[in-house]
């Protein structure tokens, strides 16, 4: 597991929390990978598949298609998953509520698309 990053290609950074956060991502996102892999051959099993009328059909692929979009907007919340990481004083970089200096840090692309 990587645990440097580099921010905007500028410096390398060593976090804890970013790489339990890398973690957390991976843990999430595999099985959501197995769950939208499963969605899809249903519904091309569902395609395929004679003796079952056209509303159990439609219905079928209807709940495949929603399995899917849930699988898409979960993908999306966690890969939104951010950590903030202190700025060197003096960047113009972002300053947070409190006066700290903090800046998100976008994690590295995970392989479920």
């Amino acid at each position: 597991m990587r645990t440097d990053h580099a921010q905007d290609g500028d410096s390398d950074l060593t976090s804890p929390d970013l790489d339990a956060l890398e973690r957390l991502q991976y843990t999430l996102l595999t099985p959501l990978t197995t769950v939208r892999g499963r969605a899809q051959l249903l519904a091309r099993r569902v395609e395929r598949l004679d003796g079952i009328d056209a509303d159990q059909r439609t219905w079928l692929l209807h709940c495949a298609a929603t399995i899917n979009a849930a699988v898409t907007d979960l993908v999306t919340q966690i890969r939104s998953l951010q950590v903030a990481a202190p700025v060197p004083s003096g960047d113009p970089a972002g300053e947070s509520s409190d006066g700290a200096d903090v800046t998100p840090i976008r994690l590295h692309p995970t392989p479920l698309e």
